[in-house]
């Protein structure tokens, strides 16, 4: 998912996911799941992180 709205390689997604937590200090697991519910995304437009909300859905 993070490939795809970050228009990134499958390698560099996983980069960016390592890296997103290793700033915010939560576990990789914690990080994959909420993106797979859709509770936070990889803006492209700037490449930074944004929560879901209801307009999003």
């Amino acid at each position: 998912m993070i490939a795809v709205q970050g228009s990134l390689s499958v390698g560099d997604a996983l980069v960016t996911l390592w890296a997103h937590t290793f700033a915010i200090g939560d576990p990789l697991s914690q990080l994959a799941a909420e993106v797979v519910r859709r509770e936070v995304r990889l803006d492209p437009s700037d490449a930074s992180w944004r929560q879901a909300n209801s307009s999003d859905a």
